[in-house]
């Protein structure tokens, strides 16, 4: 949960908290941590914009905070966790070829990117 104010803060006010967090983060070493921090909130759209900003961001730092949270997430949250997962230079474990496909057809350019990319490294190049 972002820790800026004291809980139970309301959705739309965790979600504004996660986009300004975003503004901070490459500036500010407590707002990077206050996103891993966010990866691990109850609402969906600030585990998801968390992530898009850790993989923008180039700090793998991240790295174990995002595989820690992935297991707890499912569709656009870990889609938006395995494109920061690619970003930072990891990949993503293999999940279901089926979702895959379906990622390539929906969703933010860097999640198409990163199933793109999962497809690609399961191919068996014989």
């Amino acid at each position: 949960m972002l820790t800026l104010a004291p809980p139970p803060m309301p959705r739309p006010v965790r979600r504004a908290r996660a986009r300004a967090l975003a503004l901070l983060a490459p500036r500010s070493r407590r707002a990077f941590f206050l996103l891993c921090d966010a990866l691990r909130d109850e609402d969906a759209l600030v585990r998801e914009h968390a992530a898009g900003v850790l993989g923008r961001l180039g700090d793998r730092r991240a790295v174990p905070a995002l595989e820690l949270a992935r297991p707890k997430t499912a569709g656009a949250s870990r889609r938006a966790i395995d494109a920061a997962l690619e970003a930072l230079g990891e990949r993503p474990p293999l999940d279901d070829e089926a979702r895959l496909r379906a990622d390539l057809r929906e969703g933010p350019l860097e999640v198409r990117v990163a199933a793109a990319r999962s497809l690609g490294a399961r191919r068996d190049p014989a």
